[in-house]
């Protein structure tokens, strides 16, 4: 966790906030778990594909000598999100503002979902 933090205040000058989640969060990581890393990104990019983060996840998968998921927190599936901001810690805070403005719109967009995912989970499985 020092590495990450470390490395996010020398390395984030375009982000907002970072979260780390996953397995390596819920401290339940094996050896060949990969390494989970929401971020909020300051200003919005221009287009979808300007906000992939491959270059970020390269440089933290040579720090780290692990896999590197990045993913964007205001681009993901709005239960991933709630999963990060319930069980992800947050690794650096840059803009207390967005960061709020950020998880009260993702967590009112899964609360929202939240009657549809009961229900679907409700359903039988396909054998």
């Amino acid at each position: 966790m020092a590495r990450l933090r470390a490395f996010f205040a020398a390395n984030a000058s375009d982000l907002a906030a970072v979260y780390l989640f996953g397995s390596v969060a819920r401290a339940a990581a094996r050896a060949e778990s990969d390494v989970d890393v929401a971020v909020i990104h300051l200003r919005p990019a221009p287009s979808p594909l300007d906000r992939l983060d491959t270059e970020l996840a390269g440089r933290l998968e040579r720090l780290l000598e692990r896999p590197v998921e990045v993913v964007d927190l205001e681009a993901v599936p709005a239960d991933l999100a709630h999963r990060i901001l319930t069980d992800g810690i947050l690794v650096l805070e840059a803009d207390r503002s967005k960061r709020i403005a950020v998880e009260t719109r993702q967590r009112a967009q899964y609360f929202d979902l939240q009657p549809v995912l009961n229900e679907y989970r409700r359903l039988p499985r396909a054998p």
